[in-house]
């Protein structure tokens, strides 16, 4: 026995053991009955008082320290009234077997005291405690026990319902390592182990809400039934908490590895509920990680490091199971009072997160359908804009006295294209009711947060192109509620960067807030930027004309839209650095009568009222200097009478403006009278209209504005021509896309219409409407006449490369002599001057509302 003093001495050592205890080990381990050549090597893993130790290839069990028992004989056929069926399992204590009850006929499950633990009397009293306090747990949690009895040799049994299953233990180890698995399936394996520890926790929070505390809960006392029924088992070390008070230092017992600190230390505080918090956040550890606490260290030095406060290692969760391991280490705290108050707050959290869980689960179904939808919904909207686009050619190609069955294949694409504009509509709230599901069941949801906000900014930008401000507030609340990353945040900011240089460089650049007064857009307050280059420097949204100066070159106006996280830079199609805004010399344009319209990208089209109205589209025109006005009278004058001198009386009658042709073919009366000296003069029209010198040519078909431009560039040295009906749009507009050259507001008397005033008005002088003003200062475009452009009517409108540069179109095929006319005349509504607004007539049409405007291409020489 010497070597089993050693032992004892050692343990005594070590784990701080009265002298009385000692005497206690002592008398235990004489009395075994099989005793062992050796003492163990390590703490064994249960330990309870009064349990001797036994060479079985089990668990050893001394004072404080639970095994899996010694090894038993081959069972009674009869214990009782019960017939025997099996062994189910034996304990420190106690014998488990499965029986027959012949007077209820049924199977039960029946606990007998071992044999050899009858003699001992605090072993009988705690095995009959334990089935008291078992049967006063009526909780799906918790095996009922039926009845209590004594054989006649003084031992205690009590029968309970048989449960079959396995140990929480055992599918522990079964799935883990969770960290091998797919990531579904490391969520599913983890939910329902973490459903196992919230029902058994649920359990022993009933036990608590009775004033009991289990004191031994680790996973091999949770048994999950064959139907998925939780229970926790062995309530053998259970205790009343209403002892607590009266009671001695609890003796040292429960399971190491899942032992609190109080515990292991035999304090007063292991006899309240925080001790069974602290083991079920054992029991997650081991969930979390495959391994329980202190894995891998003998039961003794566990308990000399529970007993020094050391805590385990965090657990090896899965990644995404921080949330989890929170709440473990909460449960593992070393200070009882740090941790939640007992297993109810526990289990609180542990549901928090399940629920959590299951509802991303829920949510993720959610989103997979809702991304099903916004498939098909992507299909519906791109097989209307094909199919829109499809009516419009088709439509656009037919003149408007076309008969109705000309117009009904159009028409069958329009009504196609707006079916699948409904059904793209209806499963655009569907989709949006199914990401709103998705939150409301997991509301932190991150993807189902960035669907919306990208469905609440598509929808902003629509708003906003289409004007509708109340509606794009609304939006952008939305986008920020659902922003969880950022993504928006310049977006919503309405910042924008502009970086810009000149050639020459170091020109003085000014800037001017373009802001709305009496409903039109104006010049507001102005900003001096400095010199260029300028470098992304940081504007809100909006419209601005920037204005550059250098010595010997004339003034620029350069229009900018900064719109929303726009980096504006002035990069040409098919290049992948900016490009210099290009400033001509001071005497190359006169800003009286002509303006420069800089190289650039500009929004053109779009403008769903307009007459005829393109596509909105941004497009690149190269740099161009436009006609301030139209030509007027005066200019037309002294072109015919350059060819009456040159050309004779023939040519000069040729160009001169007339009416149109009467019936039969008969020739329009010419609208210049002759003067005295043989020359042509201004005279009274048939309806007795004076024609003012200053007021612009009309009555002139596409031919002479041709002409007309012929002989310009001839006479100034440069070249004139018909402006592309798209350079006509940008110098209008400018690069905002604005409906009208002074906002987006129309108001008849800023421009000469059909109601601009009370008296009968035609054309008037080109400098009679100041307001009808575009940002590059050009007159007269919403208003008074029309002017040809060098365009042919296609039926894929003007041309345009492939990178969004505007082009001249190749000459017309034979036989095609439809041309474009842009702008508003005096005889139309305001709403026909919308600057997207577009006509088509025959090259031989003139009428008084029709005009010439001369633009020629510029570009920078050295």
């Amino acid at each position: 026995m010497d070597i089993w003093e050693r032992w004892v001495a050692d343990f005594a050592r070590r784990h701080g053991l009265t002298a009385d205890g000692q005497r206690e080990l002592r008398t235990l381990l004489s009395s075994t009955t099989t005793f062992p050549q050796t003492p163990p090597s390590s703490a064994p893993d249960t330990w309870e008082p009064g349990m001797a130790t036994h060479s079985a290839p089990t668990m050893v069990t001394i004072d404080g320290l639970s095994g899996d028992g010694a090894a038993v004989d081959s069972p009674p056929r009869r214990i009782g009234r019960y017939e025997v069926l099996s062994l189910l399992g034996v304990g420190g204590a106690g014998v488990v077997y499965r029986v027959w009850d012949p007077v209820m006929r049924r199977r039960l499950a029946l606990k007998l005291l071992r044999e050899d633990r009858a003699v001992q009397v605090r072993l009988q009293q705690r095995f009959i405690e334990e089935a008291k306090l078992t049967a006063q747990l009526d909780h799906p949690g918790v095996v009922p026990v039926y009845n209590l009895e004594q054989l006649a040799d003084g031992r205690a049994l009590f029968t309970m319902k048989e449960v079959q299953g396995e140990t929480l233990r055992d599918v522990i180890r079964r799935s883990h390592p969770l960290q091998r698995q797919q990531p579904a399936s490391t969520r599913q394996r983890l939910r329902h182990l973490i459903g196992a520890l919230l029902r058994a926790g649920e359990a022993v929070a009933y036990a608590h809400s009775r004033g009991i505390i289990h004191r031994d809960l680790k996973p091999s006392n949770i048994m999950i039934g064959e139907f998925g029924q939780v229970l926790v088992l062995d309530w053998g070390l259970a205790r009343p908490l209403a002892l607590q008070a009266d009671a001695p230092p609890p003796s040292l017992a429960g399971t190491p590895p899942y032992m609190p600190p109080e515990q292991a230390a035999g304090l007063p505080s292991a006899l309240a509920p925080t001790a069974d918090v602290y083991a079920l956040g054992a029991v997650l550890y081991e969930i979390l990680s495959g391994a329980a606490p202190f894995a891998g260290r003998a039961n003794a030095d566990i308990l000399e490091q529970l007993q020094a406060g050391v805590s385990p290692e965090p657990p090896d969760a899965p990644v995404d199971a921080g949330a989890l391991v929170d709440i473990c280490q909460h449960a593992m705290r070393a200070d009882p009072a740090a941790r939640p108050g007992d297993a109810a707050a526990f289990t609180e959290r542990v549901r928090d997160w399940l629920d959590g869980v299951l509802g991303e689960e829920q949510a993720a179904a959610l989103i997979a359908e809702a991304d099903a939808l916004a498939t098909q919904r992507s299909a519906d909207l791109q097989a209307s804009a094909a199919l829109s686009a499809q009516a419009s050619a088709a439509l656009r190609a037919l003149p408007p006295y076309a008969p109705i069955e000309d117009k009904r294949p159009g028409w069958a694409l329009e009504d196609a294209a707006a079916r699948r504009q409904r059904d793209a509509a209806g499963l655009t709230v569907r989709y949006e009711q199914l990401l709103q599901s998705a939150l409301r069941a997991a509301p932190h949801l991150r993807d189902a947060h960035d669907r919306l906000a990208a469905l609440y900014h598509e929808h902003h930008r629509s708003a906003e192109a289409r004007g509708d401000h109340a509606e794009a507030s609304g939006l952008a609340t939305r986008i920020r509620a659902h922003d969880r990353g950022g993504r928006f945040m310049a977006y919503l900011s309405g910042e924008g960067s502009l970086s810009l240089q000149t050639d020459p460089p170091e020109a003085d650049a000014v800037l001017y807030p373009f802001r709305e007064m009496d409903r039109r857009l104006v010049l507001g307050r102005p900003r001096l930027l400095g010199r260029t280059p300028l470098v992304r420097l940081i504007l809100e949204q909006g419209r601005y004309l920037l204005r550059l100066q250098a010595p010997g070159r004339a003034v620029t106006d350069l229009p900018l839209h900064i719109t929303r996280g726009l980096a504006w830079r002035q990069v040409p199609p098919g290049l992948q650095s900016a490009q210099p805004v290009q400033l001509p010399g001071v005497h190359e344009v006169n800003p009286d009568v002509e303006r420069y319209v800089p190289a650039g990208w500009f929004w053109c089209g779009g403008d769903e009222r307009a007459q005829l109205a393109l596509p909105g589209r941004r497009l690149w025109a190269d740099g161009f200097i436009i006609q301030r006005f139209p030509v007027t009278n005066a200019e037309y004058l002294d072109f015919i009478h350059d060819l009456l001198a040159r050309e004779g009386e023939a040519e000069a009658l040729r160009w001169v403006p007339q009416e149109r042709p009467g019936p039969g073919g008969r020739v329009g009366q010419p609208l210049y009278g002759r003067a005295a000296d043989g020359g042509f003069a201004l005279v009274a029209d048939p309806d007795g209209d004076i024609w003012r010198p200053d007021e612009p040519v009309s009555y002139v078909d596409w031919h002479a504005a041709q002409r007309y431009a012929q002989w310009r560039a001839e006479r100034d040295g440069v070249p004139w021509r018909l402006p592309l009906e798209l350079e006509w749009e940008k110098a209008a507009r400018g690069v905002d896309g604005r409906i009208f050259p002074w906002g987006d507001f129309a108001d008849p008397t800023w421009s000469n219409n059909r109601l601009s005033s009370a008296q009968r008005e035609v054309s008037t002088p080109v400098t009679r409407y100041p307001l009808d003003e575009s940002p590059y200062g050009v007159r007269g475009m919403a208003g008074n006449l029309q002017d040809w452009c060098a365009d042919w009517w296609r039926d894929d409108g003007p041309a345009v490369d492939a990178g969004g540069r505007i082009i001249p179109l190749p000459e017309p095929p034979p036989g095609e002599n439809r041309r474009l006319l842009r702008g508003g005349t005096w005889a139309t509504s305001i709403d026909r001057g919308r600057c997207g607004g577009r006509t088509v007539q025959p090259d031989t049409a003139r009428d008084g509302g029709r005009g010439i405007r001369l633009v020629r291409s510029w570009s920078f020489t050295a």
